[in-house]
């Protein structure tokens, strides 16, 4: 580009070239105007510069013609020269208008007048001081022609609350860098002054992370990839089979009432602490305990969920006793003979039974004394504690006698309740043994003045029996 006259610069002017100036052509910058000259600036013996604003030149500078021809006027201008600087000296060796360029490092950004020691800056002066976005776009990187900086981000987890992922990002270019993230589109984090590749940190936060700027020590640069972050919430467990089912109290072989638990988050669940004969299942965000207990005591039961997040466990009690109440009718009744039993005559006993016949029902009644004793003995793997009948309680282990039977309608009975305990694990037994001592005897009943006898023959109790439960 050659300039002959006065151009004066309200925006911004870009010079992909050289810039050669006429004599007694002027170039003015008005404040917050903008000049960079990819080529070299030349200038002739009378020339004027108005610099308040930014003037780049990545070529060489040179003035041409007397030191003392031309003028530069500057005011808080930003100056930088990246080739070499050529001005003309006076007999005094002092530079054109007082023009020179600071040694790398000393420019601080800005020339407030020629007055200053030194006027310009160079490359390195340019990189340090000056922000890319300042500048129009890619003008910065087209001025320190730079490769430019990439900033690749990964590292894509599922963490649970509380924890925290690692997100990476690789970095090419030359330290330092600077690079500003996104969460899910929106600004989130900007880092400075990054000097090692990859860089890594770490976030709590679920949403998709990514790289929405990367400059290194020269220029901006291109960004991509992501990172994607899901948090998953702790697993939880909550008792759905009613209050007290998780603390519960049942005989041996015999079912519990289902336990259920309703979970979130746990793909299965490991149990332990449960009896012989109950067991537990997930499935379906759902845990079931159920059974029939084949051993007794006391199981303090856990269950642990697995997968998901968190250590998340239930508990409870199981309670199986051993203890049974069989309840059973004094083996066999005595009660009115039938065919095949055992008969009884009046020459078999010493002393007479009284017999009552009412004569409105026909019922006979009689008034016995009798006499039953038994000894019981308990199955395999078990022991009795306690005897109770409807004459009175005793203890083990016998035999016992139970006399005074109470007698109605010609039947005279009494229960036997039995408490076993021991290490039950399949059906018991409780055999016993009865020996009945009768005395038999008649009476003659007396009806409108009509005497009559009945001989009462009376069924003998059975001997031998036993008592099963299961």
């Amino acid at each position: 580009m050659t300039l002959n006259n006065i151009l004066t610069v309200n925006g911004t002017l870009i010079i992909y070239g050289n810039l050669e100036t006429g004599n007694n052509s002027e170039l003015i910058a008005n404040s917050g105007s903008s000049i960079f000259i990819f080529g070299d600036a030349n200038l002739a013996n009378k020339v004027s510069l108005d610099l308040s604003s930014y003037f780049v030149v990545k070529g060489n500078f040179t003035k041409s013609g007397a030191s003392n021809q031309g003028d530069l006027s500057i005011s808080g201008a930003h100056i930088y020269i990246f080739g070499v600087v050529d001005v003309p000296l006076d007999n005094n060796g002092i530079p054109w208008e007082n023009f020179s360029v600071c040694s790398t490092g000393n420019y601080d950004g800005t020339t407030e007048s020629t007055s200053d020691i030194c006027d310009a800056g160079q490359l390195d002066d340019f990189i340090e001081n000056v922000d890319s976005e300042e500048l129009p776009d890619e003008i910065y990187d087209q001025l320190v022609g730079c490769d430019a900086p990439t900033a690749t981000i990964s590292g894509d987890a599922t963490i649970c609350e509380g924890e925290s992922a690692t997100i990476n990002v690789n970095l090419t270019g030359t330290a330092n860098w600077t690079l500003t993230f996104q969460l899910d589109g929106t600004n989130y984090l900007t880092v400075e002054n990054i000097s090692v590749s990859p860089y890594t940190f770490n976030v709590t936060q679920a949403g998709e992370y990514t790289v929405s700027s990367v400059s290194d020590a020269n220029c901006t640069g291109t960004t991509s990839g992501s990172a994607t972050i899901t948090v998953n919430p702790t697993n939880t467990t909550t008792l759905s089979s009613g209050p007290g089912t998780d603390t519960q109290t049942v005989n041996i072989k015999t079912p519990i009432t289902d336990i259920t638990y309703t979970t979130t988050g746990a793909t299965g669940a490991d149990f332990s602490g449960l009896p012989e004969g109950i067991s537990g299942n997930w499935a379906a965000n759902e845990v079931t305990i159920s059974g029939t207990p084949t051993e007794p005591g006391t199981f303090n039961y856990t269950v642990e969920l697995t997968g998901g997040c968190g250590t998340v466990n239930a508990t409870g009690t199981i309670t199986v006793t051993n203890t049974f109440d069989v309840s059973t009718q004094s083996p066999g009744q005595i009660c009115n003979a039938a065919d095949g039993q055992i008969n009884y005559t009046e020459s078999d006993v010493a002393t007479p039974i009284t017999f009552t016949v009412d004569m409105t029902t026909g019922n006979m009644a009689w008034s016995p004394n009798w006499e039953i004793t038994f000894t019981l003995t308990p199955g395999p793997g078990a022991t009795i504690d306690n005897i109770t009948t409807s004459a009175g309680s005793f203890t083990t282990p016998g035999p016992y006698r139970i006399t005074n039977i109470p007698s109605s309608n010609g039947q005279g009975s009494v229960d036997i309740t039995l408490e076993v305990t021991g290490n039950i694990y399949s059906d018991l037994t409780v055999l016993f043994e009865i020996t009945a001592a009768k005395e038999l005897g008649y009476d003659t009943p007396d009806k409108d003045n009509d005497d009559w006898t009945a001989t009462q023959t009376v069924l003998a109790i059975p001997n031998t029996g036993e008592i099963t439960t299961n």
